[in-house]
């Protein structure tokens, strides 16, 4: 465990519904009701991830390829919770919520194919 004590490392990049642009990636996220649905969000941002210092230093360096982009991607559900409402089974919560997942999967492979695209050489 203590063999290779690789240094730490902190990213903060602000999150946004807007484009968010990188040196190598780019994102846009989307608003309250932009998305098809008026309770669901998408936040994205970018950050610059510097090389590391320290020591092991030259492996994490090439094994994240630093410097780089981080992409966050942050799914968001804004629900009001209505007292009148009738109320629904587990199984249709798990199956709301399964299908929202698939929905943000598929988005994220949306948004790495873009990055692959301005990323490939021809």
């Amino acid at each position: 465990e203590d063999f290779i004590a690789l240094p730490p490392m902190t990213v903060r990049s602000p999150l946004t519904t807007g484009d968010a642009v990188g040196a190598f990636r780019r994102a846009t996220g989307a608003a309250f009701g932009q998305s098809g649905a008026g309770d669901l969000a998408e936040l994205v941002g970018i950050a610059r991830v510097p090389r590391v210092e320290g020591d092991w230093d030259w492996l994490m360096n090439a094994l994240l390829m630093l410097p780089t982009d981080a992409l966050a991607v942050l799914p968001c559900r804004l629900r009001i919770w209505d007292p009148d409402a009738p109320i629904t089974t587990q199984q249709d919560v798990d199956d709301a919520m399964w299908d929202d997942l698939e929905a943000w999967n598929r988005r994220f492979d949306e948004l790495q194919i873009e990055y692959e695209s301005t990323t490939s050489t021809n």
